[in-house]
């Protein structure tokens, strides 16, 4: 596996990305699912700020591990994990736009975003990439699946994992702070 296998992965999971954000804000009916998904938030909002952190930080890591480890479904795991989170991403941001404007908006996703959001697409890439060694093993190309996952996670060890603790920390303690100065009576 190299950087220009990854650097184009991580481009076609950025696309991905961007064009599910696209759609999540110009969707009609998340609604049920975002009203439920609210009540959660509110809920982990009011945790200790040292256990919301260790809550995000446990979800993400497992849902990374997961996208890169399930790229053997020929990638097509990756794909619904970061569409998804571009539909919500989306989605959310048209909900609160109205009510939180930009800024408002910004710093509720933001502080914690600019780690949190590369980590997804690096480990979607990374799925990705496990998934192309799966297509080539399909189609009887010589492929490493084994090598490219031990890689693969080689690499979420080494970035996807720190990012997301950094983020969690950053989204139980500085994005809350950050979106009260911000936002007016959070």
């Amino acid at each position: 596996m190299h950087f220009r296998e990854i650097t184009l992965m991580l481009i076609v999971s950025t696309l991905i990305f961007i064009m599910f954000i696209f759609i999540g804000y110009e969707a009609e009916s998340f609604l049920d699912v975002f009203e439920s998904l609210g009540e959660t938030f509110k809920s982990l909002a009011r945790l200790n700020p040292y256990l919301l952190a260790l809550i995000i930080f446990l979800n993400n890591v497992i849902k990374m591990f997961i996208t890169i480890v399930l790229g053997v479904t020929i990638g097509i795991f990756p794909v619904i994990f970061i569409s998804l989170n571009g539909l919500m991403l989306g989605y959310a941001i048209r909900i609160a736009l109205p009510e939180l404007g930009v800024l408002g908006v910004a710093s509720l996703i933001l502080p914690h975003g600019v780690l949190e959001i590369p980590a997804a697409l690096l480990s979607t890439a990374l799925g990705l990439l496990v998934g192309l060694e799966t297509i080539k093993k399909i189609i009887h190309k010589e492929a490493s699946i084994k090598e490219t996952l031990k890689h693969s996670l080689k690499i979420y060890v080494k970035y996807v994992v720190p990012m997301l603790a950094i983020a969690a920390v950053v989204e139980g303690f500085i994005t809350p702070y950050i979106s009260r100065l911000v936002i007016p009576g959070r």
